[in-house]
């Protein structure tokens, strides 16, 4: 599908949901966690892209161009992205910007499960107040826990240029 609409878009995202055997509300936000998920139970999400097609046999919606994925706090933006409804994950790639609350990723390729919240990913670069933290990959195991490889994370935005006060740590 070229060009698609919000409402085309909606069209697509809802036969996703309905070819899964999950419920399809009315409401064009709705969830991809909506088959009785006990972790965050009808989320709204909100799906635009150039184009989308629908694979039924894998239960995976592929979106490309200016793709943008909005669920509650969270904004899933890329060039590219395979959505998988059944399993719940987002596969993104290329000018990839995943933004949580105040906490804003930037990388080329992130991989996400909207029940779990767990992602990997590759080189890339954030800001998560006050911190600015630049590694050649990371993961989310835990609510808590993250493991950042080859990492460098600084209070100073324009580090390694810091002014007075500022500190910067290699991990």
């Amino acid at each position: 599908m070229g060009g698609c609409s919000r409402g085309v878009a909606w069209a697509v995202a809802a036969m996703a949901l309905w070819a899964a055997g999950g419920p399809v509300s009315a409401d064009p936000a709705r969830d991809l966690a909506g088959n009785g998920s006990s972790v965050e139970p009808q989320m709204p999400v909100d799906i635009k892209a150039d184009s989308m097609d629908y694979d039924r046999e894998r239960s995976v919606v592929l979106a490309k161009g200016h793709v943008i994925i909005h669920r509650t706090n969270e904004t899933l933006q890329a060039d590219w992205v395979e959505l998988n409804v059944d399993q719940h994950t987002a596969h993104a790639k290329g000018n990839v910007v995943f933004t949580r609350g105040k906490a804003v990723w930037k990388g080329g390729e992130f991989r996400y499960n909207f029940v779990t919240k767990q992602w990997t990913t590759g080189p890339f670069t954030a800001v998560v107040d006050p911190y600015y933290i630049r590694a050649e990959s990371a993961e989310r195991s835990t609510e808590f826990e993250y493991v950042l490889h080859n990492a460098t994370l600084t209070t100073c935005s324009n580090a390694p240029t810091a002014p007075t006060g500022c500190w910067t740590r290699a991990l």
